[in-house]
């Protein structure tokens, strides 16, 4: 029986090293998964597992996790973008479905954009909307108070505000992000603040924003893109962590929906045995 369990190592990135976790077995299409902002490679493992199915993968961001800083110090949408690039050529992926949640559902739509001919298809989960329909000046107070003595007490506040009601989320949440160096969380709000999403609408391909309905607003990704999404409530912004039956569950059915599918010999339809490139 093909071991499924994750197995961690470091590759080479544009920026530094990046700790990649795969689990290379199964049949179906493969998934790379990207986490939130002072998140790391972790977040995903209770979907992986239950996809056994098909290979999968998850990465540390750079300056997250075991991942180095980025040697530019840059943590702009489209620069980490390219760390996405760095995992799936590592893994030797030709073809794959992305799933990114908040700033790396963020990285994941500037990728698609950049590279769309790789992807079978993008989910989003509970991305940031265009911070142009954010309140004047929300943003820039927010970095002001992480640039001051109340950057401990900013982050509690804000991430127990976001996280929803389950406790057991918010403090693993919490505990995540007290371990992202400042300068990781800063530079990635930043990158957040600067994110202007028309400059990413070159994919075309099938689409997903997976949200808590409150947030199905003008400036949604969604909206902009043009593409569907489906709202789970009483979750918090954790959504796959907070309600992961239901979360897999739209997941799932996505992935079915957009499983590529191969022409055998006799020319009768089959699905792949791999995501791998040859």
């Amino acid at each position: 029986m093909p071991n499924t369990q994750p197995f961690e190592h470091m590759i080479e990135g544009p920026q530094g090293r990046l700790n990649l976790s795969e689990q290379p077995e199964g049949s179906k299409a493969p998934v790379l998964f990207v986490h939130s902002d002072g998140g790391n490679l972790h977040h995903w493992e209770q979907i992986r597992a239950r996809l056994a199915d098909r290979p999968t993968a998850a990465f540390d961001r750079r300056g997250h996790g075991k991942s180095d800083p980025p040697k530019s110090e840059s943590f702009a949408v489209a620069d980490a973008a390219s760390d996405i690039t760095a995992a799936a050529d590592a893994l030797g992926w030709d073809r794959y479905f992305l799933v990114g949640h908040s700033g790396g559902a963020l990285t994941a739509f500037a990728y698609a954009s950049q590279e769309p001919d790789r992807l079978l298809g993008l989910v989003l989960v509970d991305p940031p909307p265009d911070p142009r329909i954010l309140p004047p000046g929300m943003l820039d107070e927010q970095l002001q108070k992480l640039n001051s003595p109340a950057y401990a007490k900013t982050l509690e506040e804000y991430y127990r505000g976001i996280a929803g009601d389950d406790r057991m989320v918010s403090d693993r949440v919490l505990k995540d992000i007290k371990t992202a160096p400042k300068e990781t969380v800063i530079g990635t709000l930043e990158a957040m603040s600067r994110f202007n999403p028309s400059d990413f609408l070159a994919y075309e391909g099938p689409a997903l924003s997976i949200i808590q309905p409150q947030y199905d607003v003008d400036g949604a990704l969604h909206r902009i893109g043009r593409f569907g999404h489906v709202g789970i409530d009483g979750a918090g912004h954790w959504i796959h962590l907070g309600a992961p039956d239901r979360f897999l569950d739209v997941l799932e059915e996505f992935l079915a929906d957009h499983e590529p599918v191969a022409q055998n010999r006799a020319g009768e339809q089959q699905r792949p045995s791999t995501g791998t490139a040859d």
